[in-house]
């Protein structure tokens, strides 16, 4: 992907931001997290940014689609919308 953009590329979510909500959701402790954190690592072997950012949902409404934990969205305080 990176060899295909024109200087400028934007990635929604990788591998570490994937181990970020691992962690979030299985705990600092969970066998899962460390397994999790092995692909982690072997993944981001591979894609080398030159700027990583994490973002707060502010003025964002959750809005769940099936997908998403309302967990998180109860930990930050957001709205839940069908």
């Amino acid at each position: 992907m990176e060899k295909l953009s024109d200087r400028i590329l934007f990635v929604d979510t990788d591998a570490i931001t994937t181990y970020f909500y691992c962690k979030f959701l299985l705990g600092e402790e969970s066998e899962e997290l460390s397994v999790c954190e092995k692909y982690t690592d072997a993944i981001s072997t591979t894609s080398e940014w030159d700027l990583v950012l994490f973002l707060e949902p502010d003025g964002v409404n959750f809005v769940q689609d099936g997908t998403r934990n309302e967990l998180i969205a109860e930990k930050l305080g957001l709205t839940t919308k069908w």
